[in-house]
């Protein structure tokens, strides 16, 4: 599937969207040097209020991913969603350790990437 289609497939799944920077070369191809978050923050002419910006409308989505292709896919997390992300990123202090995340309890079955 290309992003179009993961974008409706969340938005189908009652997952607000929206488009962030893609990576080209390695790095965000938003502009800024050292990019503190590449890939990973709105893509700001087409998702101008940012996350507030993420919608279901397909409408919508299939006219921001015609404009930009290659955007990577935010997903609003949290209300709107019903989505809870927890991140365990070693890069970041987290430690991937199964064992550090069993003690925050049982999880009901649910994405993981």
């Amino acid at each position: 599937m290309n992003p179009l289609e993961h974008a409706l497939n969340y938005a189908s799944r009652g997952w607000p969207v929206l488009p962030v920077w893609p990576i080209k070369d390695g790095l965000c191809s938003c502009g800024i040097a050292n990019c503190e978050h590449p890939g990973k923050h709105p893509l700001g002419k087409l998702a101008p209020n940012g996350r507030n910006s993420a919608t279901t409308d397909p409408v919508i989505i299939r006219r921001w991913w015609t404009k930009n292709p290659d955007a990577n896919i935010g997903i609003a997390t949290g209300p709107e969603s019903r989505l809870v992300l927890v991140d365990n990123d070693p890069r970041h202090g987290g430690n991937n350790s199964k064992k550090k995340l069993e003690r925050l309890g049982n999880f009901p079955y649910t994405v993981m990437a």
